[in-house]
């Protein structure tokens, strides 16, 4: 038996989308379900053609909360998505913070990844079941068209102020989410892998050609700000290599700033025959830096990281010049 039916959930995508559509970042939701990861998970999945269950992989780069996994273990037999981006769990683990943030985590989504499936080829599934609210609190499964009937999509699609009568219910239902047991395969559903910036998808580029990965899936650039990603953490939104000269620039955090506005900056150029580095704390009180004194090879390989976490790793176009040839 099918999760819901697909007339069900064909009903669901008009009807939301009818009711969301004069909002732009939140128009195309209900079409969708949405799994975001941290960029070397997301280089293994599209590897392994499948979004796995948690007890099927090892070795992944976790940043879920263990207390919360502990709660409910039957969880991680299923490959699970949200009915919806930036929720509760994107708010503590999405972007770099900060080393002085007291939120920050052991493991970060430094360069998160948007797997976008199509809601109806999942939801329409015998191995689907969906929650209306966080999973690991409730222990609660559902199916079928009347448990659907029931969800709270009023609140599970809210994306703006709380208050104290209903923060807690909202909160709870931004976490509804659609699980399927085992895993998913990719060709099942997969409409684009998306990314914050261009640089995020250089990045993804580059380690899948590292490892000779064949990415046949459609890759895309977030169009509308705030739509997938929080983008409320440390992220480079601009880079150049010109001459001996590397020029970046930041998207900074929004909460928990190093009061000194001094961030730890690491930039390492591999090239043929040698290597340069940059490694030190700097002050970042401009929404740009300009770094200079490295080599003017074209074939470099720059790995970049702000705080400690990964914010590039890829070739960038070399500019050259008279002065360097």
């Amino acid at each position: 038996m099918l999760s819901i039916t697909l007339d069900r959930a064909n009903r669901h995508i008009v009807d939301q989308e009818r009711r969301l559509a004069a909002n732009k970042q939140r128009a195309f939701w209900p079409s969708y379900l949405f799994h975001t990861t941290h960029i070397t998970n997301a280089v293994e999945i599209v590897g392994g053609g499948a979004l796995n269950c948690r007890n099927q992989i090892a070795g992944f780069h976790d940043v879920a909360n263990q207390g919360a996994l502990a709660a409910y273990e039957a969880s991680h037999d299923y490959a699970r998505l949200y009915f919806r981006p930036k929720n509760g769990f994107h708010m503590r683990t999405e972007g770099i913070k900060c080393l002085n943030d007291p939120y920050r985590l052991q493991n970060q989504m430094s360069i998160p990844v948007c797997f976008v499936f199509r809601l109806a080829d999942v939801l329409c599934r015998e191995d689907a079941c969906f929650s209306s609210g966080n999973v690991q609190r409730s222990h609660d499964f559902k199916t079928g068209n009347d448990s659907f009937d029931e969800l709270d999509f009023d609140a599970i699609y809210h994306d703006s102020w709380t208050d104290q009568f209903n923060r807690q219910h909202i909160h709870d239902c931004r976490m509804a989410e659609v699980s399927v047991r085992d895993k998913l395969k990719l060709e099942h559903g997969l409409q684009a892998i998306l990314f914050r910036t261009s640089w995020d998808l250089e990045t993804f580029r580059f380690y899948i050609a590292e490892k000779g990965i064949a990415c046949p899936h459609r890759l895309g650039i977030e169009q509308i700000h705030g739509s997938l990603f929080m983008s409320e953490g440390l992220y480079i939104t601009d880079l150049n290599f010109s001459d001996d000269r590397v020029q970046m620039s930041f998207h900074f955090p929004l909460r928990n700033v190093p009061p000194d506005k001094t961030y730890d900056v690491c930039v390492v150029q591999q090239y043929a025959g040698g290597s340069a580095k940059l490694d030190k704390p700097i002050v970042l009180d401009k929404p740009s830096l300009s770094i200079k004194n490295f080599r003017p090879e074209a074939d470099s390989v720059w790995t970049i990281f702000l705080e400690k976490e990964l914010a590039f790793r890829a070739k960038m176009q070399h500019a050259k010049s008279e002065l360097f040839g």
